[in-house]
């Protein structure tokens, strides 16, 4: 499993929500016994005995795609994430949030508590709706999505879209956050891609 949700510093499997209609749906099979035979066409020549090998054009391709599968590069979050990672605690005064920001140009920050586990995420949006007195636990968002080092970068585009999120913390096995990845960072390594270079 490579995502799972982070919530008051406990961590629990993401579920990915199913847009498919069918899904849990049972279609029921009609037994061969109960069909209508009388339509079946028992001068239809027996496919068993259609079958040729594949052609020599098909046995290229399907290795050329086979080598390509073998080749392809993967790219997993620990390569793209920003760290070490900056963060705010959560009683922290929203003020010290909004310095850290402009210093380093970031969106995001996460939010730890005491024992340096994640409790939230904290971004320039959600400052917006800050007062004088606001702290970081005020403004950000508690339930959060987070992805372990080793998922794919397909993953994590697919995740962010999904749930609609700007970036996803990392974490290692042990649940410490190691980095994060905006989608910045995603286009980043896009435009970077030998696949897209090679379009100019």
């Amino acid at each position: 499993m490579s995502f799972l949700i982070s919530f008051n510093g406990q961590f629990s499997p993401y579920i990915h929500p199913t847009q498919d209609p069918w899904q849990g749906k049972v279609i029921p099979v009609q037994p061969l016994d109960s069909m209508d035979t009388t339509a079946v066409d028992h001068h239809a020549p027996d496919t068993k005995t259609l079958h040729h090998p594949p052609s020599p054009q098909i046995k290229s391709y399907q290795q050329s795609v086979k080598k390509f599968e073998e080749t392809k590069k993967r790219v997993y979050a620990r390569d793209i994430m920003s760290s070490p990672v900056h963060s705010v605690k959560k009683l922290a005064h929203v003020g010290e949030a909004i310095t850290l920001m402009k210093k380093f140009g970031f969106r995001h920050l996460p939010v730890f508590d005491g024992n340096e586990s994640l409790v939230g995420l904290l971004s320039d949006r959600e400052l917006l709706n800050a007062t004088p007195n606001s702290t970081c636990e005020d403004l950000m968002v508690a339930k959060v999505v987070v992805g372990l080092q080793q998922a794919r970068i397909q993953e994590i585009a697919h995740i962010m879209l999904q749930e609609k999120i700007n970036a996803l913390p990392i974490i290692n096995d042990q649940h410490v956050v190691v980095g994060i990845i905006t989608q910045s960072d995603i286009l980043k390594f896009v435009v970077g891609s030998e696949a897209f270079s090679s379009l100019g």
